[in-house]
């Protein structure tokens, strides 16, 4: 990975094989310098890991249908949940739905170790002590794994 930042979010054991997790993450605004939320979700296939922000392109909503649900029936799509728009894994491109033409905004992803990597981005990162660390939601914890 070749990003000035870069941050281990989780390990790769994660997440399942051939399933989803969404995380929800902070950035840093680079306009304010607060803290925003950066939802995006990680697809493990075998020991590779693609991301990508959680939002559809079309309606701008969670791609979620239902907490922590993002593949398609086939488990080969990502699918949004408000429309039906489904997105090919490995690149994010709208394959169906409303969202034809668009495609997601790819999360710059790699496994380091065992660890999945984020990087491009400037994440907040909680200092030692900090309550966020144990709060659900926090910079680098899982929301949920799909079924």
């Amino acid at each position: 990975m070749t990003c000035d930042n870069s941050y281990i979010v989780c390990s790769i054991d994660d997440i399942p094989n051939r399933r989803a997790v969404g995380l929800v993450l902070a950035r840093i605004d680079e306009a304010t310098g607060g803290e925003v939320p950066y939802p995006v979700v990680l697809v493990r296939w075998g020991r590779r890991v693609v991301g990508y922000v959680n939002r559809c392109p079309h309606a701008g909503t969670r791609l979620d249908w239902e907490e922590g649900q993002f593949l398609d029936t086939t488990g080969e799509r990502l699918m949004c949940g408000k429309h039906g728009s489904t997105f090919a894994l490995a690149d994010g491109a709208c394959a169906s739905g409303p969202a034809t033409g668009s495609a997601l905004e790819r999360v710059t992803v790699e496994v380091i170790d065992g660890d999945v990597v984020v990087g491009g981005v400037r994440l907040a990162v909680a200092e030692e002590g900090d309550p966020r660390e144990d709060a659900e939601g926090a910079p680098g914890a899982p929301t949920s794994a799909a079924e």
